[in-house]
């Protein structure tokens, strides 16, 4: 599965409500800082887990791939 195909479906699942495992949480952090995501898409994520509350473990996951790409 493609990056964008890959992303599409991890908003989905966020969208419905449920929480992203360690390596959806990567792979979306990744396609957004990459702009493979695109900025609309990134933009319905970031929204839908806002809605949907963030998870601890989202979030660390998040700040990994943030801190492994300024390395």
């Amino acid at each position: 599965m493609g990056m964008p195909d890959e992303f599409f479906a991890i908003l989905g699942r966020v969208y419905a409500g449920n929480d992203l495992s360690a390596q959806e949480a990567k792979a979306a952090m990744e396609a957004m800082i990459s702009g493979t995501s695109g900025d609309s898409r990134a933009a319905a994520f970031l929204a839908a887990m806002k809605m949907k509350g963030e998870k601890s473990s989202e979030i660390a996951q998040f700040a990994k791939v943030l801190r492994d790409k300024m390395l």
